[in-house]
């Protein structure tokens, strides 16, 4: 089977050779390639296509790939991003990090490593707990990063929110209470960011077992009442990033 499997990728570079060369390849290996020659075009063409995977140069003319993929985050907030750069080190990666990028790779480009993080894009979505209580918070992404988990974390609505609009591929583990708010309203706005987000409630007050329910029917994916264990949260997440 097809590496690809027909994924649509967006292959973003200013360099003609580069995107020929890449398209050629990644065709053969069963994607839906469509190409950009530099960030202001990948964000117009991305509006249309619509793509699952974003392979895009650091530094290019205009905007960078970086600041181009902060624009389309609210264009296609699902895609998996995964930069490329001839150039060492430099502050533009660590912000492509930052971004959320699952990687910035080496040009000449290894395509064995590149297809390897393709692969994985899928199950290594990162994670996003949000909660009040400092210490259930840290507790817990202690224990889903030593299960191999990217995880951020946030204490109330307007860092969710915050968060979230950096990482809008992230699945989210939500408390139903939170300080002024309710979880529900804290998925109304993130799913008017990403209409697609996976969330897990959770509670550690069985009397809002309605309210759980209602955010069910609103698009999360499943419930949990404290305290749990995180092995059968972990199984739910691997589940739903399958």
């Amino acid at each position: 089977m097809n590496d690809g499997q027909q994924r649509r990728m967006l292959i973003v570079d200013d360099d003609e050779g580069m995107r020929r060369s890449l398209t050629r390849i990644m065709v053969t290996k069963g994607f839906n390639v469509c190409v950009a020659r530099d960030g202001m075009q990948a964000i117009e063409v991305a509006k249309e296509f619509q793509p699952e995977i974003l392979l895009m140069d650091v530094r290019m003319p205009g905007i960078d790939g970086v600041e181009a993929y902060r624009r389309m985050k609210d264009v296609c907030p699902d895609a998996a991003v995964i930069f490329m750069t001839a150039f060492s080190a430099t502050e533009l990666s660590q912000q492509a990090i930052a971004e959320g990028a699952i990687d910035v790779l080496p040009k000449p480009l290894n395509v064995d490593s590149l297809c390897d993080l393709i692969s994985a894009s899928r199950r290594t979505r990162p994670l996003l707990i949000v909660d009040d209580d400092s210490g259930f918070r840290t507790s817990l992404r202690r224990a889903l990063t030593v299960l191999g988990y990217k995880v951020y974390t946030a204490g109330s609505m307007a860092d969710a929110v915050t968060e979230f609009r950096r990482n809008p591929r992230c699945l989210v583990i939500l408390d139903m209470k939170l300080d002024g708010h309710t979880g529900l309203q804290v998925l109304q706005q993130i799913r008017n960011m990403n209409g697609n987000v996976t969330a897990i409630l959770m509670t550690g007050h069985p009397d809002l077992q309605v309210e759980m329910q209602s955010g069910l029917q609103d698009g999360a994916c499943c419930t949990f009442l404290k305290p749990f264990d995180v092995d059968a949260l972990a199984s739910e997440i691997q589940s739903q990033l399958c």
